[in-house]
């Protein structure tokens, strides 16, 4: 069962201005889901998108719920694929690629339990299959909610977006979106800076936790996005720490 204080908890720090820093899995083991999860992350995002694509992922969702939050990066914008998941045991959903507003709003009441939205309600893993309904309708009603913004488009859309009241953050995909802006990877790339300064100054003024991936484990550069105004942070994830492991003796 999701932890309700967890995400209250959460939701305050954001509307506080404090910064939350989570991590992020590719890889579909439990035991990395125990280990990640228990690591003093605020969120673990379980990646449906570039990787992990399992039948039945009620079990990662479970064991993450054991120590934090567990969110859904789906691999579309299809509020059927975030309903899944939803029911599967995620407390929210990260949505790649936003490109326009109607679509957001249009998506965000799909997603949600009345009188929030008309998401068909019923018995899933989320709620013990009605044991816990009472309580999981509180949730359903409300998921944890946030559009990526990884193109020029997304920018756009981000500015009527960030007036609803349907965005708990957003979260800048960075290869997408330097891609957008003409410099695949190049992060010191001065319109991908342009963007991210275009992307925080839309989030200040509308008073939205604006977010970023930390792709490469990077303390300095995930305390630098920190001192820059970002505040929903994800910091590394399962496959890019493995690849860090380094031979000593090969050194």
């Amino acid at each position: 069962m999701i932890n309700q204080t967890r995400l209250q908890s959460l939701r305050s720090r954001l509307k506080q201005g404090q910064p939350s820093v989570g991590s992020w899995m590719q890889l579909g083991s439990r035991s990395i889901a125990e280990i990640l999860a228990s690591s003093n992350f605020d969120w673990l995002v379980v990646d449906h998108e570039h990787g992990i694509n399992v039948p039945q992922p009620e079990s990662l969702y479970s064991t993450i719920s054991n120590s934090t939050l567990p969110f859904a990066r789906i691999a579309s914008f299809s509020h059927h694929e975030a309903i899944r998941s939803l029911e599967a045991g995620a407390a929210g959903i990260i949505v790649p690629n936003l490109t326009d507003s109607e679509t957001w709003r249009v998506f965000t009441n799909k997603v949600k339990w009345p009188p929030n939205g008309s998401r068909g309600v019923g018995f899933c893993a989320a709620n013990g299959f009605g044991s816990y309904f009472d309580d999981y309708k509180v949730l359903a009603a409300d998921p944890f909610l946030v559009p990526m913004i990884e193109s020029k488009e997304g920018i756009r859309a981000l500015r009527e977006v960030a007036y609803s009241q349907n965005v708990d953050a957003i979260l800048i995909g960075p290869y997408d979106l330097s891609a957008s802006m003409g410099c695949l990877g190049d992060f010191k790339c001065i319109s991908f800076i342009q963007a991210l300064n275009e992307i925080l100054d839309i989030c200040k003024a509308h008073k939205v936790p604006a977010g970023i991936h930390v792709v490469q484990p990077d303390s300095a550069k995930l305390h630098n996005y920190i001192h820059d105004g970002f505040q929903f942070l994800a910091y590394g994830m399962d496959s890019t720490m493995l690849r860090c492991l380094n031979n000593p003796i090969a050194q």
